[in-house]
């Protein structure tokens, strides 16, 4: 029974499993689809812009290297330092907006043997019943129960039952002797 177990339960984790990564790549494309799209855009905008702020620079201030230096540094501690570090944001939404739902272990439905037997055994008693039940006339346990419960009331609808037979046979002869009587009329 436990390698049946086993076995239903790595079938059960695995389908599971398939229906979360499933859902959870939805979701990711659907709902965070859009972040690494922008995302990407933005960055790549960004990096055009430094690049165009760079070659400005060194067009401009080509013949004077001393000047071209400083105003080089003076617009990376202004400006691409920040860039930089909206660059750094960016990435970091792009490579964290996603969710990572967890997935069901492979033994999620194994119990252990004792705890197998004591639940059988239970189970096989409430629904079945006991020894003790059966040799000292028991009612069988639940299933005992429900079938005296069903032939008590198979046995109260008989007489509604046989009336409506009647009724119908009463009506089939009836209709019978109506097309009888219109033919030979």
């Amino acid at each position: 029974m436990n390698s049946q177990l086993n076995n239903t339960s790595q079938q059960f984790a695995n389908g599971s499993n398939s229906v979360i990564s499933t859902l959870e790549n939805g979701v990711n494309q659907d709902l965070f689809g859009w972040v690494n799209i922008t995302t990407t855009t933005l960055n790549n905008t960004l990096n055009t812009a430094v690049d165009e702020i760079s070659s400005f620079i060194q067009t401009t201030f080509q013949g004077v290297p001393a000047l071209s230096t400083a105003v080089q540094q003076i617009v990376n501690c202004l400006l691409i330092v920040k860039i930089e570090g909206i660059q750094a944001g960016l990435t970091f939404i792009k490579e964290h907006a996603s969710i990572e739902l967890p997935k069901v272990n492979n033994n999620i439905l194994m119990i252990s043997p004792l705890r197998m037997k004591e639940a059988v055994s239970k189970t096989t008693d409430k629904l079945v019943g006991s020894q003790d039940d059966a040799t000292n006339g028991g009612d069988g346990g639940e299933i005992g129960g429900i079938f005296d419960k069903y032939e008590n009331r198979l046995r109260s609808e008989l007489t509604l039952f046989l009336v409506l037979i009647g009724a119908y046979v009463a009506v089939i002869f009836m209709g019978a002797i109506y097309v009888l009587w219109f033919i030979y009329q």
